[in-house]
C-alpha cells in the first residue's frame, strides 16, 4: 500500500527546530558551509578574523611567495569573494621583510589595523575598507617597533574608546622571553604616556614568558594572556592586567599577574575573551588537550566554572590544540582549534555551557570536526559570531603540498523557516517512511522549476544528497542509512519548502 504525505507550508510561517541541530554546516555559505582560498603563488594560512559592520567578513593571515607577506582575504555573506576588496577579493601585503600576520581590529572610521611581526620586530599597517594601504599611517603606511631585543613578535592588537592602538606579543634578548606591550596613536607614533616610552615589558620571573593574545574590559584595562615557563617544560598559562597607563593592575592577584597550572607539562593560553559579567576566560591547550580556564575580575579563578574554574577537554586524541575562544550572548563559550584524528589535522569545535560542561546539544557531545577534503590537514585559528546565529572558524587547509585560507560556518541553534515571503507551496511525499524510493510532488502552478534543487540533511545538518529538480513530480534514489532526516526544496539557493523524511531498513 502507498503511503502518502502532504505538507501546506507558507514562507513566513515559523517551523522550529526543522532541519539541523547546533553545530550543522551552514550550507547557505560556500554551498556546503566551508570555502577555501588559494592567496599567493604558495601556500597561505589565516590566523584572525573580523565581521565587518556590514556583516563582510575579512580574515587575515600569511602568504608565501618569494617570503610571508601580510594577507587579508574578504567574503561576502554566502562566502563568495568581495570583488569590492582590493578588486579581487584578497591583498597582500609586504610590511618588511618576512611578515606575518597575527590579529586585525577595525577603527571607528572603518579603517583597518593589522599587526604582526617580520621575525624581528613588531610590525603594523593600516588599510582602507577598499583594502589599500593608507600611506598617513606612520611610514609610508607602516610601522615598526624594535625592543631593542632579538626577535619581537606581535600576536594581538586592539583599539581603545579613544583611537589608541595597543599591540601585545613578546619580545627575546637570546635566553629570555618577556611579555611586551606598545600603544600608538592613531598616526601610528607611539604614545609615550603609556609606560612612558609607549612601550612596557613585564616578567613573570620565568625564562619563557610569552603573550598570544589581548582584550579590553569595558573599563578600559588590558588583559594580556599567553605563558609562563621554560622553554618547552612547566609552562603554565598566564595572564597580566594593566591599566590604561601600561602600569600592572594592583586589584588583579595585588601584582597584576596570574599563572595557571593545569597539571601538565605544558599549559599555553592561545586567547583571552571577556564575557559580559566581567568574567575573564583563557583558552589554549594542555598537553594534547583543549584547556579553559576562567577568572573572576579579581584574577581568581571562578570555582562556578567547571568547579575549580578549569576545565579540559580530550577532543579526540593527543593531538588537540585550542586557538581561539569567543562568547556567545547566552552565555555559552565557543571554543576552536585543531584535533589529530589519527592521520591528519581537523577543524575542531568545542562548545560550553556558562558552567564550563559540555554542551551535549552542539555537535556530539558538545564536540564537532570538519574535514575540508580526504587527506587534508585543517587547522582552525579564529573564531567570531557573525549576526544571525552562526559561527565562524578561519584557519588553513593543508593538501600536503600547499595550504590555503579555509572558512566554515555553522548554525549556533536549530535551523527553522525565516520569514522571507508569503509563496504557498504543496507538497506531496510519498512513501513516507520510504525504504530506497522517494517520490516528491510540488503541487503549485507559479512555481517555475528553472534552478530548483533538492537537499536532503541528517538528524545533524551535513548534506547526504544533493539534486536539480527538472520537474514538479520526481522519484529519487536515496540509498541512505535508516534513520530521521530532512528535505529542503529551494530556488536559487532560497528555501521554498522543508519537511521531515523517515528511511526505513529494506
Amino acid at each position: 500500500m502507498k503511503t502518502r504525505l502532504t505538507f501546506l507550508l507558507f514562507l513566513g510561517f515559523f517551523y522550529p527546530s526543522l532541519c539541523a541541530q547546533p553545530g550543522a554546516l551552514d550550507n547557505t555559505f560556500g554551498g556546503d558551509g566551508t570555502v577555501t582560498t588559494t592567496i599567493g603563488s604558495m601556500s597561505s594560512a589565516a590566523y584572525t578574523m573580523l565581521i565587518q559592520p556590514d556583516n563582510k567578513i575579512l580574515v587575515g593571515g600569511i602568504a608565501n611567495g618569494l617570503g610571508y607577506d601580510f594577507a587579508v582575504a574578504r567574503y561576502n555573506d554566502d562566502g563568495t569573494l568581495d570583488i569590492s576588496f582590493s578588486e579581487d577579493g584578497f591583498t597582500i601585503i609586504e610590511v618588511f621583510g618576512d611578515d606575518e600576520l597575527h590579529s586585525m581590529a577595525i577603527q571607528s572610521d572603518g579603517k583597518i589595523i593589522l599587526a604582526g611581526n617580520n621575525g624581528s620586530d613588531y610590525v603594523l599597517t593600516r588599510i582602507f575598507d577598499s583594502g589599500g594601504v593608507d600611506l598617513s599611517f606612520g611610514i609610508a603606511g607602516r610601522v615598526i617597533t624594535n625592543f631593542g631585543s632579538y626577535y619581537d613578535t606581535g600576536q594581538g592588537v586592539v583599539i581603545q574608546s579613544d583611537g589608541k592602538i595597543v599591540i601585545a606579543g613578546y619580545y627575546g634578548d637570546g635566553p629570555d622571553n618577556n611579555f611586551g606591550l606598545a600603544r600608538y596613536h592613531t598616526d601610528g607614533s607611539l604614545d609615550t604616556t603609556f609606560g612612558g616610552t609607549g612601550m612596557v615589558v613585564t616578567d613573570f620571573a620565568n625564562i619563557f614568558d610569552q603573550a598570544n593574545a589581548i582584550a579590553l574590559q569595558s573599563d578600559g584595562k588590558i588583559v594580556v594572556a599567553g605563558e609562563s615557563g621554560g622553554y618547552g617544560v612547566a609552562n603554565d598559562f598566564a595572564l597580566a592586567r594593566y591599566n590604561t597607563d601600561g602600569s600592572l593592575d594592583s586589584t588583579f592577584s595585588l601584582d597584576g599577574k596570574v599563572k595557571t597550572d593545569f597539571g601538565t607539562i605544558y599549559d599555553q593560553a592561545n586567547s583571552v575573551a571577556i564575557q559580559s559579567d566581567g568574567k575573564i576566560i583563557a583558552a589554549g591547550f594542555n598537553q594534547g588537550d583543549f584547556a579553559i580556564a576562567r577568572y573572576n575580575s579579581n584574577g581568581s579563578l571562578d570555582p562556578s566554572f567547571s568547579l575549580d574554574g578549569k576545565q579540559t577537554t580530550n577532543v579526540f586524541s593527543t593531538g588537540d590544540y585550542g586557538n581561539a575562544v569567543t562568547v556567545q550572548p547566552d552565555g555559552k563559550i565557543v571554543f576552536a582549534g585543531a584535533a589529530y584524528t589519527g592521520s591528519v589535522y581537523d577543524f575542531a569545535v568545542v562548545r560550553y555551557n556558562p558552567d564550563g560542561s559540555l554542551d551535549n546539544g552542539f555537535g556530539t557531545a558538545g564536540i564537532l570536526l570538519t574535514d575540508f577534503a580526504v587527506g587534508s590537514n585543517d587547522k582552525g585559528n579564529a573564531v567570531v559570531m557573525q549576526d544571525g546565529g552562526k559561527i565562524l572558524v578561519a584557519g588553513s587547509a593543508n593538501d600536503n603540498i600547499f595550504s590555503n585560507f579555509a572558512v566554515a560556518r555553522y548554525h549556533e541553534g536549530f535551523i527553522g523557516i525565516e520569514q522571507t515571503g508569503v509563496l504557498e507551496i504543496k507538497i506531496t511525499l510519498f512513501p513516507n517512511p520510504s525504504a530506497s524510493f522517494v517520490t516528491f510532488m510540488i503541487e503549485n502552478e507559479e512555481l517555475d522549476m528553472k534552478n530548483i534543487a533538492l537537499q536532503i540533511y541528517d538528524a545533524l545538518g551535513r548534506v547526504v544528497y544533493k539534486k536539480p529538480m527538472f520537474a514538479k513530480t520526481e522519484t529519487v534514489e536515496t540509498n541512505l542509512p535508516a534513520g530521521t532526516y530532512f528535505y529542503e526544496i529551494a530556488k536559487e539557493h532560497t528555501p521554498v519548502a522543508r519537511g521531515k523524511l523517515i528511511i526505513q531498513s529494506n
